[in-house]
Formats: C-alpha cells, sequence, structure tokens
C-alpha cells in the first residue's frame, strides 16, 4: 500500500536517504533520538517486516509525540489493514485525510480498507450460513476466527465453544477462546483456555 514515491519522500525527510532501514538500525534511531519522524521510520521498517503490530504501536508513539502527523495515522490504517482490522484502519486513514485532504495515499488505503470490510462482511455472512446449516468443528472454527479478526470478541469465543461442543478435545478452538478474552481483558478466562489448549496439545507454540 506504498507506492516508491511516497516511501522515498517520507524517508527522505526521515533520514536523508531513499534507502530502507532494517528493524534494528531504525530502534536505534527511535531509541537515540525518539521523535515523530524516527517513530514514522520505526513504524516503516516494521510494515516492511510484516510485524504489523509494532508498525501501528511505533506510529501511535509518533502521534503522542506530533498528533497532527498524517503519515502516521496512514502508517496506522496500513497495519490495521495487513491484521483486516478494517474498522480501526478506516478511523486511522479517516483522521489523516482530515489532517491533510490531499493525503492521496491515505484515500487509497481508505478505499481499501472499506473494500476489505465489506470482503470480511460477505465472508462472515458465508460462513454463519455454513455453519448453521451443516456445523462441523472446523466451519465453527473459521468462523470464530472471522469473528476475531473483525473484532467481534464475544461472537469469536462463541463460535470457538460451539466447535468445541462438537470435537472436546480441539486445541485451536480452545486458542482463539484464549485470544479473544486476551482482547477482552478477561486474562483469567484466557487462561483457563489456553490451559486446556495445552492440555490438549503441549507443544502448542501459539
Amino acid at each position: 500500500y506504498f507506492t516508491d514515491s511516497d516511501l522515498t519522500r517520507i524517508r527522505t525527510t526521515l533520514s536523508g536517504t531513499g534507502s530502507s532501514l532494517d528493524v534494528a538500525r531504525a530502534e536505534a534511531l527511535a531509541a537515540g533520538s525518539p521523535t515523530p519522524e524516527n517513530f514514522v521510520n520505526l513504524s516503516l521498517a516494521y510494515y516492511n517486516a510484516k510485524r504489523y503490530n509494532d508498525c501501528v504501536a511505533a506510529a501511535r508513539k509518533a502521534i503522542v509525540l506530533k498528533p497532527d502527523y498524517p503519515e502516521a495515522y496512514n502508517n496506522i490504517a496500513v497495519g490495521f489493514i495487513n491484521m483486516s482490522s478494517y474498522d480501526s484502519a478506516i478511523a486511522a486513514a479517516q483522521e489523516a485525510i482530515r489532517l491533510n485532504p490531499n493525503f492521496q495515499l491515505a484515500k487509497n488505503n481508505l478505499a481499501a480498507a472499506l473494500q476489505g470490510k465489506k470482503a470480511q462482511q460477505e465472508n462472515i455472512s458465508m460462513l454463519e450460513k455454513a455453519s448453521s446449516e451443516k456445523p462441523t468443528p472446523e466451519k465453527c472454527l473459521d468462523l470464530s476466527l472471522a469473528y476475531y479478526q473483525a473484532g467481534q470478541f464475544e461472537k469469536c469465543i462463541s463460535a470457538a465453544r460451539k466447535a468445541i461442543s462438537l470435537k472436546p478435545d480441539f486445541a485451536a478452538a480452545y486458542n482463539n477462546i484464549c485470544a479473544a478474552n486476551n482482547m477482552l481483558g478477561n486474562f483469567a478466562e484466557g487462561k483457563k483456555a489456553a490451559d486446556e489448549a495445552l492440555r490438549v496439545e503441549p507443544d502448542n507454540q501459539l
């Protein structure tokens, strides 16, 4: 979602070079000189490394230091797009455009987020129908994951529990329950589910 020209423009502003910084170097720069620009540069390095949560976190640090930073909001949008968190991506892209109405890259990313959300909703509807008409553990798990990606964590838990009712020793479903509870801040419940997943599959790294 970043064009070469946009990347070059941002990196030139940040580092005086059009070359890409690796994560270690970008982290060192941000730690040594915690400026908004260095945190945006770090978010780009994380993005290139496919570390999208870290991309978002670094861009948010830039915004703490410089609240009216459209490039930082755009990076947040792209990070969330790549995590299929489209509502959050839409909000960030809209803020980037509010701050810079001529920010074409943010407009492109807003369109991508809206398209992704539409496809996500269509996929959820399809999975809901499939798991309702002929439920299997796998279909319920797929629905659980789709709910999780859409930020619908209570529904994620419910679908995962339905999968477990069909397949009691389903470590992946317990893991989904853990992840969703963690996102809701229900860490005790998350731990219970993770313990159960590890009872079923002791080597389950996820």
